[in-house]
Order: structure tokens, then C-alpha cells, then sequence
């Protein structure tokens, strides 16, 4: 994805539903990044404070790291801009890490059940993550840096100057070009071959819904007309007709700080209208691993619009089953993007739901 691309950032949340910059976001959620990605040569690297533990590597310190060239790749498992980018970091771990580059991934949560430590750890077994991850469960790293945004990679050269940033996706052929340069300072030679790298294709261009968070912070996203209700659980009635870009709730529901959760006996559902090739959400059971139907234009999913994560059950629905709190990949349309309505509709108890992205 290019620099027009989704992000998430941490400062947005801050200041609650009304505020003007939300409303930028919904408005305009991929003109955002173009100014993004800079040289600066006037910065020294905080230092990795405040951390809960290390994944793949012994504890690490950038001051002994002095003499390597080090990328620090701010992220969080729930977000998709993250993922999308871990393809890029493996292939330049393993490319350059020969040639003095050190890349540290400080896993820094967005929700509060990514700060356990043994979710992140699994999170990156899962995602197949080769280079060293710092669990910044606390954020003291991230507060450090300033950091206001996921991913955000930090270039940090060999006497530990930050020479490079890049907040989002995109800009992968400026950055590997940027590390080319830093880890050829001081004479070193290298070789001219490059990463290679097999990532997810995005036209960012295409989609035209932002990503949608379903907690009270991110109230001005729910279009039924009751509106959120704080945390008392409330019953939604279907909607006669579905605005573009907000999400709807049908059945009873609890509406807490960071996500929506199923309540009571009864079918439950949440519509959405979206313009994306894919659709992705990030859910979780309050307990035992539920069944959640997914259907697209009120159909089930046929195969070729299935997402990794929906399979066909034997009835002839799509499914997807909701255990752990993570992304789910719903929807995968591979004839194209275009304007639909996702379903979720799940027949007990406790589902959460924090939020949809799309690709």
C-alpha cells in the first residue's frame, strides 16, 4: 500500500467521539500519510526502556548496538497496516542482517488485550516474525519516542542518530533504499541485490471506508439512531436503510470503552456498508469459541470472496469461528473492489468486537 494508506494513531484516541480530528479520519482516511517519511539527522535514538520481556532474542540495548545499523518498527497484532508491512521486515532482516542491520519490532498495545505477554509471543509465532520484538506492554518505550501512530519505523544508524522515518504502509522501495545508504556508510561495501519480498497487494486508492472502531471512544461510527448507550446493555432494532461508513447493531448489546459485546438470548447482528476489496475485524469470545455467520449483500460468501479465516459449514453458510481476541479476515474478493454490506450475525453470548479495516 502506498503512503495514502490507513494508519492508527494513538493521539486520536485522546480526545474522545466529538472531536474535529476524528471527523478528519472518517472523512478522508487515506489523504492523511502523503507527508509521511522523512530524513533528519538531528535526533539520538531513545533509549528501549519499561519493557515486559523479549521474543526471539536476548534482552537488546542501543547502546550496544552502536557500529549497526538498527530499524525500530513501532507496531500492534490488531492492526492490519502492521501486518501488512511484517512481509517487508522479514525480507529485510533477512537480506541486510548480514551486513550489520538490526531490526527490533517493540510491540507497543492499542487495546488492553494485547498487553499480555503470552498473546504477544503467540501473535508472533503465528505471524512467522524472524527479528527480535520488545514487549512494550506498558508503552514506556513508545512514550519515549513520541510515538503517536502504528506502524511507525524509526532508521537509526550506526552511532545511533534516527536518519529515517516512516509512519504507515508504503514507502518500502525509499526505506530499503535508506538502509541500502546507512549500512554503506563508512565504506562498507554491499551487494546490489535487493530484499525479496512477496507482500499483499493494496490499492489504497480504492477504498473509500476508514477503519471503524465500535467502543465509546469511536461513538460517531454507530448509525442506529439510539446511539451508544454507555456500558448499560441495550436492544437495537434492525435498520430500514444502511448509511455508507458507520456500522450498525441489531439484537441486545453492551457497549464498553474499547468494544461492543453481545448480551442475552437471541440473534445478534452487525451491518456494515463499506467500499473495500477486503474486510477484516477484530473480535474475540468472552468465553468458549463462538460460531459467527458472515454473509456479503445478505448472501453467504461465495469461495472466491472468502477471507482466510471463513470457511463453508455444512449448511451451506460461511463461517467464521471466534476465539482468541485477534484480526479475523472476513472478506477477500479476488474479482475486485467495490461497494457492499457485511453481516456478522452470531446466535449466543459474548462476542466483542473492537474493529473493522479493510484492504
Amino acid at each position: 500500500m502506498d503512503a495514502r494508506s490507513a494508519w492508527r494513531s494513538s493521539a486520536v484516541r485522546r480526545y474522545g467521539p466529538a472531536t474535529v480530528v476524528i471527523l478528519v479520519v472518517a472523512a478522508a482516511p487515506f489523504a492523511l500519510i502523503s507527508f509521511l517519511g522523512e530524513s533528519t539527522r538531528s535526533s539520538v535514538a531513545p533509549e528501549l526502556v519499561g519493557l515486559r520481556g523479549w521474543i526471539s532474542s536476548e534482552p537488546l540495548r542501543l547502546a550496544a548496538l552502536r557500529g549497526k545499523v538498527v530499524l525500530v518498527d513501532f507496531w500492534t497484532y490488531s492492526c492490519i497496516n502492521c501486518l501488512r508491512t511484517i512481509p517487508y521486515l522479514n525480507g529485510w532482516y533477512d537480506r541486510y542482517r548480514g551486513d550489520g542491520l538490526v531490526i527490533i519490532g517493540v510491540h507497543s498495545p492499542e487495546f488492553s488485550f494485547e498487553q499480555d505477554a503470552a498473546r504477544v509471543e503467540a501473535a508472533v509465532r503465528r505471524l512467522q516474525i524472524r527479528y527480535p520484538v520488545a514487549v512494550d506492554s506498558d508503552k514506556q518505550t513508545w512514550r519515549s519516542y513520541a510515538n503517536q501512530y502504528w506502524p511507525h519505523k524509526y532508521l537509526i544508524d550506526r552511532g545511533g542518530n534516527i536518519r529515517y522515518t516512516q509512519i504507515g504502509e508504503g514507502g518500502y522501495p525509499e526505506m530499503e533504499q535508506h538502509i541500502r545508504e546507512l549500512l554503506a556508510e563508512e565504506g562498507h561495501e554491499l551487494d546490489p541485490i535487493s530484499a525479496d519480498v512477496e507482500a499483499e497487494a493494496v490499492d489504497a486508492k480504492a477504498i473509500a471506508t476508514p477503519e471503524i472502531y465500535l467502543g465509546s471512544y469511536f461513538g460517531q461510527f454507530l448509525g442506529n439512531p439510539l446511539g451508544l448507550r454507555g456500558m448499560r446493555a441495550t436492544t437495537y432494532d434492525e435498520p430500514k436503510a444502511l448509511e455508507p461508513n458507520l456500522f450498525y447493531l441489531v439484537g441486545r448489546w453492551e457497549i464498553g470503552e474499547e468494544e461492543v459485546t453481545a448480551v442475552g438470548v437471541g440473534e445478534h447482528k452487525i451491518m456494515l456498508r463499506y467500499t473495500a476489496k477486503a474486510v477484516n475485524v477484530v473480535a474475540g469470545a468472552g468465553g468458549p469459541a463462538l460460531d459467527v455467520e458472515v454473509l456479503r449483500d445478505e448472501q453467504p460468501l461465495l469461495p472466491q470472496e472468502m477471507g482466510a479465516d471463513v470457511a463453508a459449514d455444512g449448511r451451506g453458510r460461511s463461517m467464521v469461528r471466534v476465539g482468541e481476541e485477534r484480526l479475523y479476515r472476513l472478506v477477500d474478493d479476488r474479482t475486485g473492489y467495490g461497494v457492499h454490506t457485511v453481516t456478522l450475525i452470531v446466535r449466543q453470548a459474548g462476542l466483542r468486537t473492537y474493529t473493522f479495516t479493510f484492504g
